[in-house]
């Protein structure tokens, strides 16, 4: 999970180094073009941490690592996915999502009926 916040973290570093805060209109070609070749590898570096944090929560729910310290350690970045994710990552963790894992936690801890 580390690893794939390092990568999100320096993909954003680097387009953000490319724009220099300028809008999108008054980027050139070149620095267009450079965003759009970052754009795959930021795409993989998200998928990476869902997948990762899915995985995670598999372990939670069939009880294979400690419950309290789980939900204690990971309970902020599981709510935040959820509630404050891009449009994107509410678009791929929404009801049709492949990270049911992910998803079933998030029911669990913060969907209360």
């Amino acid at each position: 999970m580390n690893q794939a916040r390092q990568t999100i973290t320096s993909i954003t570093l680097k387009m953000a180094e490319i724009t220099k805060g300028k809008p999108d209109d008054k980027l050139t070609d070149k620095e267009r073009q450079q965003l759009l070749d970052l754009d795959p590898i930021y795409a993989q570096a998200v998928e990476t941490l869902h997948k990762s944090y899915d995985l995670a929560c598999r372990l939670y729910l069939d009880g294979s690592v400690d419950r309290s310290r789980f939900r204690s350690q990971y309970e902020r970045d599981v709510r935040k996915f959820f509630e404050e994710g891009t449009a994107a990552d509410k678009e791929v963790l929404g009801i049709t999502t492949p990270y049911t894992a992910l998803r079933a936690v998030y029911i669990e801890w913060f969907i209360k009926e």
